[in-house]
């Protein structure tokens, strides 16, 4: 008999853990018979790895009851309820680009608004970023604590930017917060990279003045229309604005390559990606 092997049962099967022992200890191959042990000679350490693998598959086959921590079948599982915090929600539905946009100017900002202005982080923030509705309430508040329930109220709007609009931390909800609260279009004179493919992704139109000078047509509270607005997005090249409050036109233009027209009208990036899957598999 030797030492850290193992016994089996009448039927055969390993008992208890003492198996385990022969994986570790020493290279012996433990052979069982009438609940004797016995040793056959020594074997290479590769040898007795592999044998020790076919052993344990082997007495994994023998295992009479799940463990205690296995995960539960599918149907069980398709029953189970997630338990959320308060401040758990989904990400909102975001609906289509529409064909025409007639909206107020809520905000005109500066040159470099940073996102952390947009979307403010700090200790009452950050515990919300899972609560979009929660979260908006502070959206742009370091610049206008009026926006949150202005956009509330007004649903569908424009802000108006100056250059390198967006700049700063990379942060999703400086570009979901706003869209939750109704805005559709940013007009600036320039965009920071990661902002402006942000707000992509949540279906707001990030449209730059072709000229300079059309920043300063523009006042907050003014009302802008936009005639046909999918098509001249598809379309490229300049698109016209209309200050209804000042009666001129404005020439606005975007950069946006042909899947991200797409995701725009979509509504977005998730929108768009449901859209084009429901194509695909009908």
């Amino acid at each position: 008999m030797g030492d850290h092997l193992f016994t089996v049962d009448d039927e055969g099967r390993p008992e208890g853990n003492a198996f385990d022992d022969v994986l570790f200890f020493q290279f012996g191959l433990g052979v069982v018979a009438d609940d004797e042990v016995a040793v056959l000679g020594e074997a290479d350490e590769f040898i007795f790895f592999l044998i020790g693998r076919i052993l344990a598959a082997f007495r994994l086959g023998y295992q009479k009851e799940p463990p205690a921590d296995a995960p539960p079948d599918p149907e069980e599982s398709a029953q189970v309820q997630p338990v959320k915090g308060p401040n758990i929600s989904a990400l909102p539905e975001f609906d289509p680009l529409p064909e025409r946009i007639s909206a107020p100017v809520l905000l005109r900002t500066g040159d470099d608004v940073s996102t952390d202005e947009i979307s403010p982080a700090g200790a009452r923030a950050l515990p919300l970023r899972s609560n979009i509705a929660a979260l908006s309430e502070f959206t742009f508040t370091r610049l206008d604590e009026t926006y949150p329930q202005r956009a509330a109220e007004t649903g569908q709007h424009v802000v108006v930017g100056g250059r390198n609009y967006g700049q700063g931390s990379s942060r999703e909800h400086a570009a979901i917060t706003p869209r939750y609260l109704g805005l559709r279009v940013v007009l600036a004179r320039s965009f920071a990279r990661i902002h402006w493919q942000n707000l992509v992704n949540f279906g707001i139109l990030p449209l730059e003045f072709a000229e300079e000078s059309g920043y300063d047509a523009v006042a907050q509270g003014d009302e802008l229309r936009i005639e046909g607005l999918r098509e001249a997005v598809r379309a490229g090249g300049d698109i016209t604005v209309r200050n209804i409050t000042r009666g001129v036109d404005i020439t606005a233009r975007h950069s946006l390559s042909a899947r991200q027209v797409e995701v725009v009208i979509a509504g977005g990036v998730i929108p768009e990606l449901a859209e084009s899957s429901s194509v695909v598999t009908r």
